[in-house]
């Protein structure tokens, strides 16, 4: 009897801990936040580098040859319309407006010979004083007169024309943005000889890789700013895309036009973000 009760004993200690309870050993509730998942559209993007330029560009050259003679601007100057930038030497197209100036003054002087004649014959023939033929070379001469002395006039105006082409113009108000000679260097005709860019819009130029245009045209709307302040953001919209493919670096010319409240300096270095 008195062995069956440690056994009792213990088997009474294990049913009370297996009814303890075990709640207080569990981790509590923690709050979720759930979200509903949908289907959105993948936009891929490209963050590129570039610059402002002007949106119209001059190359300006010289319309005749010969040596420069004088350079009045330099890369940043800011100019004119009409003003003067460059020259190139002048003596012979001077001689030649020189020439040309005496050899009007000659044709004038027989046209005025020519015509005292004629008027003069022309009384003789009232009077019969002389004979119809000499009356008729007389009127022949003046008419001969008459056509050299505009010979003579439109050879004045060659002339000047060419003086006035020794000197390179600003077809623009603009400012120079680059030089391709310099004084004493001999120029040909239509030698690209200063760059300018032209007052009024500008636009911000990109290269941009060419795998970006493959899965489709990028939207017509690109995030720019200025490198050194990325919180000036402004939005332009693409104006141009080059068809052609830079085949070294595989890239593709893209302009977009910026806004009024984003008319940067020329040069400015700016990040656009395109999205296709």
């Amino acid at each position: 009897m008195n062995t069956f009760r440690p056994i009792i004993l213990g088997l009474a200690c294990a049913a009370l801990v297996g009814c303890e309870d075990h709640t207080s050993s569990h981790a509590a509730p923690q709050p979720v936040l759930a979200i509903p998942a949908s289907l959105a559209q993948y936009q891929p993007g490209a963050e590129v580098t570039g610059e402002v330029k002007a949106r119209v560009q001059s190359e300006l050259s010289f319309r005749t040859g010969g040596r420069v003679r004088e350079r009045r601007v330099d890369v940043g100057s800011l100019v004119r319309a009409g003003e003067v930038l460059m020259r190139i030497d002048d003596t012979e197209q001077r001689a030649d407006v020189d020439s040309a100036r005496a050899g009007l003054r000659s044709a004038q002087a027989t046209v005025k010979q020519k015509a005292l004649a004629f008027e003069r014959y022309k009384t003789l023939l009232k009077s019969r004083a002389i004979a119809q033929s000499t009356y008729d070379g007389a009127r022949e001469a003046l008419t001969t007169a008459q056509g050299s002395l505009e010979v003579a006039q439109a050879s004045l105006e060659t002339a000047l024309d060419a003086l006035s082409h020794t000197e390179l113009k600003a077809d623009a108000d603009g400012v120079i943005t680059s030089r391709s000679v310099e004084a004493g260097q001999v120029v040909s005709a239509a030698q690209p000889a200063l760059t300018l860019a032209r007052d009024g819009p500008r636009d911000a130029s990109f290269d941009v890789f060419e795998a970006f245009f493959l899965p489709g045209r990028p939207t017509r709307e690109v995030e720019v700013a200025p490198v050194g302040d990325r919180a000036r953001t402004a939005r332009g919209n693409i104006r141009e895309v080059s068809p052609v493919i830079d085949t070294d670096t595989g890239t593709i010319r893209v302009k977009v036009a910026l806004p009024q409240e984003a008319q940067w300096s020329l040069g400015t270095s700016v990040v656009g973000e395109f999205h296709s």
